[in-house]
């Protein structure tokens, strides 16, 4: 008792008390005062419950509209406030993944991968619906249309003046195949993979930057812990629930 009462009273003892106390209180304050990592996107998309796409408006240009007309797939109609119509189906799509920026003319920056638990938390989650193998067929993608079992996200996401954006069902990200089982002329079929590939890319300029910005999830199941998305082919194929891939927002009108 007698050498431990010395050591702690010596003046080693007083030097290495030091250092430790000095080091634990840098370490405590360069933890809550200095370098701390700015919030990602998505953390604060979970945090503040509400996000959106930059906050610019252009509106010397915001009621400007392309109406697309096309022979096998419908009416599209393109706005210059960084939306799509596809009026066959009734449904308005923001042109660029969640996680890039409107600035008034294009969407700019990049967009953020999330697993699909992330996506359906935030954005609404759909239902479970069993395919065939790893990928769903027409009829079971025409019976995924009605979205009255659709579960609203926690996170509210604005742009272009509405606030009810949410997560597609696997119906609804399936169209943006333009997959269609009827017969269709000689002269589509020569072209049926180039058709569908040259739409998109003018409807959904921000997707077209990179062939991964295709990888999109659906708000639907698909059982085995995974779940419905797209992966640049069409129709849907089943992935794992931690994949990492985009969203991109829908709302019906």
């Amino acid at each position: 008792m007698d050498s431990f009462l010395e050591f702690i009273t010596s003046e080693d003892f007083k030097y290495i008390a030091a250092i430790v106390i000095g080091g634990l209180i840098s370490w405590y304050i360069s933890k809550h005062f200095f370098f701390k990592r700015a919030p990602t996107k998505l953390s604060l998309a979970k945090r503040q419950k509400t996000t959106n796409y930059g906050d610019y408006r252009n509106l010397a240009l915001e009621n400007e509209e392309i109406v697309i007309n096309h022979e096998i797939f419908g009416t599209w109609v393109t706005k210059s406030d960084g939306t799509v119509t596809d009026r066959n189906n009734r449904l308005m799509w923001i042109r660029a993944p969640w996680g890039t920026t409107w600035d008034g003319t294009h969407f700019v920056g990049e967009p953020i991968k999330m697993s699909w638990y992330d996506a359906t938390h935030l954005f609404g989650k759909g239902s479970y619906i069993k395919g065939t193998g790893a990928s769903l067929k027409p009829k079971q993608i025409e019976n995924t249309a009605n979205t009255k079992k659709y579960t609203k996200g926690t996170c509210t996401a604005s742009f272009a003046g509405h606030s009810n954006w949410r997560l597609p069902s696997a119906f609804e990200l399936n169209t943006l195949g333009f997959y269609t089982s009827e017969k269709v002329s000689e002269a589509y079929s020569r072209s049926s993979l180039e058709a569908p590939t040259l739409l998109r890319e003018q409807l959904f300029p921000g997707l077209g930057k990179a062939s991964e910005n295709y990888f999109l999830w659906s708000a639907d199941e698909a059982g085995s812990a995974c779940a419905w998305a797209a992966d640049g082919s069409w129709p849907l194929g089943d992935f794992r629930y931690k994949a990492k891939f985009f969203v991109l927002l829908v709302r019906s009108i």
